[in-house]
């Protein structure tokens, strides 16, 4: 094995070792612990279905994703060293496709630094650890074999259509069914013949591009049609079917200027991530990056500034040969970006580390040649000094942040250490005490959710949730009240503000909550026979007595508590004929039972009465 090879095998490894004893964390719980589909090998379901379970709206399809998560399983089930294991081999794998990739454009030493610091960005860390980087990681690894094997296809120099150019399509089609955004591989195909081939000039002009160019980009282009077809058969619809929760991404919720230049003060947190990635966050939602209303914003400015610059680049790229690769960078950054980059299509998020996983071969590459065209003569030895120390510094940097990622404590903690501003941020950190037993810190986690976001109902219910499992029923029933305040159709929030009601002996609450329930969910059994309860408590003995009825009218004698009750009802009322025929009927199902006979002793005692 040939030493650079070695090297950007070695290092990656060594640097990500500390990654395989970490836990499963953050929305792994969904996509791993919680996803029926990642417990069986069953490859047309897994073709069928989207890819979060049960959760059709969030309109994502990445079914080779999952079926790499089901084999994970078949072999390690719940164990999660072998999920980590194969995500830190993906990574590894990347790399040395990196370095294949550009070993033609630049000298060997920078092929190196270029795959080097590819594999040591810290920004990576999130797609390796967590396990739902599984996506980010198998689609580009299938869109750099794609790109590889159209490179050495030949097809962009006068070669005809060949094997390789087909396993290129075979490739671009599976890294699509890893993660959607793999459909950049037609942008890349064109920008590598336009900048890299035909030095910035088609042949001809637009004619041999048309000639010679569209048919062989038209096969890539069918592919993308073809998988936004079977996507839009499973989740509905070729983007998004509904947009993504405020607590998610607030930017369709800004208006048209305003979500504009957020988007751009997102780019601006993309490139300082890049440029220095010391704050590293898990989640940049609702409260990290806030809303920009005006142009002459510094967040919206600097980046501008810098898309200015690197578009001078790409145009010097054009003219100096020297520049070409730099300029070929930038374009692959630009390409594989957009379509996660909110500016186009808005996806699930409005920023994520693990989105530059793909984009980050482009910024390697122009540090690559950025680095070359430094290291000429007497500098060439500090230079290389230099990049060693860099990749030194942020390999440290990636094996400490590695370490965060051991579970969802320490993870949101360190979040928050760095000063992290999302409401998600402190949900997910307060589910992580939850899982571990920690009732009292979870319980501050939510409260801090709840003042964060204090306008949605959700950080109201989740505080609610945590306060009733704690027993603190009265701070549950306020903070229910907060939540259906703000969102009076959650009806699932209303029988929960019941049920604390319940607790409390707030019958007349609990009469107007239940009432709420059943208004809409006519079916729902519980809440029938806990309004039932609630128009006892309060003497209303005519409710009561209607809802039991409903009850035992569709469920005959099976429901014992509202036969039971409907009997102590019939007798309160002086129904006794009634409550005779009822109990008899309880008597036979249920002879043992010491409420039956109370209530037969007490229908006698009425009787002798009478």
């Amino acid at each position: 094995m040939r030493k650079p090879v070695l090297w950007v095998i070695l290092v990656p490894v060594l640097v990500y070792a500390n990654a395989l004893g970490n836990g499963f964390t953050f929305d792994d719980h969904a996509i791993v612990e919680d996803n029926p589909s990642v417990l069986t090998l069953d490859v047309v379901h897994i073709f069928s279905v989207p890819y979060w379970p049960n959760r059709e709206h969030a309109g994502l399809y990445r079914p080779l994703t999952t079926l790499s998560l089901a084999l994970n399983y078949a072999i390690h089930t719940f164990d999660p060293f072998g999920y980590h294991f194969f995500n830190v081999l993906l990574h590894v794998l990347n790399t040395l496709l990196v370095y294949m990739l550009t070993k033609h454009l630049l000298r060997v030493p920078m092929g190196l630094f270029v795959a080097l610091l590819f594999a040591l960005h810290p920004v990576q860390t999130e797609a390796v650890n967590g396990i739902v980087g599984r996506s980010e990681l198998l689609s580009a690894f299938w869109v750099l074999v794609a790109c590889l094997l159209y490179v050495r296809s030949g097809v962009n120099v006068g070669r005809g259509l060949n094997r390789l150019y087909g396993l290129s399509l075979v490739a671009s089609f599976l890294a699509m069914c890893s993660k959607e955004n793999a459909a950049c591989m037609v942008g890349l195909v064109v920008i590598y013949d336009w900048m890299w081939i035909h030095r910035g000039r088609w042949p001809q002009g637009v004619a041999g591009f048309l000639k010679r160019g569209v048919p062989r980009y038209m096969p890539y282009v069918g592919l993308v049609v073809l998988f936004l077809f079977i996507r839009t058969q499973v989740v509905g619809a070729v983007f998004l079917p509904t947009p993504p929760a405020e607590f998610d991404n607030p930017l369709p919720y800004l208006d048209g200027l305003s979500r504009w230049l957020t988007t751009a003060a997102a780019l601006g947190v993309y490139f300082r991530l890049l440029v220095f990635p010391w704050r590293l966050m898990p989640d940049y939602s609702y409260g990290e990056i806030s809303a920009v209303t005006s142009v002459f914003d510094f967040s919206v400015l600097i980046p501008l500034v810098v898309m200015v610059a690197l578009g001078s680049v790409v145009m010097v790229g054009f003219v100096r040969r020297q520049l070409l690769a730099g300029a070929l960078g930038i374009l692959f950054f630009a390409v594989a970006f957009v379509p996660v980059s909110n500016f186009i299509v808005i996806i699930g998020t409005i920023l994520g580390e693990r989105l530059l996983y793909l984009p980050m071969v482009g910024v390697a590459l122009f540090g690559g040649v950025v680095a070359s065209r430094l290291s000429v003569g007497e500098k060439r030895g500090y230079v290389i000094m230099g990049l060693g120390v860099i990749l030194l510094v942020l390999g440290v940097r990636t094996g400490v942040r590695n370490a965060d990622w051991k579970n969802d404590v320490t993870l949101f903690m360190a979040a928050i250490h760095d000063g992290n501003r999302s409401a998600k941020v402190y949900y997910n950190l307060g589910v992580g005490y939850r899982k571990q037993g920690l009732y009292q810190e979870s319980v501050k986690a939510f409260e801090k959710l709840a003042d964060l976001k204090a306008d949605d109902a959700d950080s109201w219910r989740y505080l609610g949730i945590v306060y009733a499992e704690q027993k603190l029923y009265a701070k549950a029933a306020e903070a229910y009240e907060k939540a259906v305040v703000l969102n009076e159709t959650r009806v699932d929030v209303w029988k929960r503000l019941g049920d604390m009601y319940v607790h409390i002996g707030n019958w007349s609450g609990a009469e107007k909550a239940f009432e709420r329930v059943v208004r809409v969910h006519q079916d729902d059994v519980g809440a029938r026979f806990e309004l039932a309860k609630a128009c006892y408590y309060l003497e209303k003995m005519a409710c009561a007595i209607k809802q039991c009825e409903v009850l035992l009218s569709e469920y005959a004698f099976d429901h014992q508590l509202a036969t039971l009750l409907l009997g102590e009802l019939y007798l309160k009322t002086g129904r006794l004929a009634d409550a005779q025929i009822l109990i008899q009927a309880a008597y036979v199902r249920w002879p043992e039972d010491g409420r039956v006979k109370n209530l037969i002793a007490n229908l006698q005692e009425l009787e002798i009465r009478n």
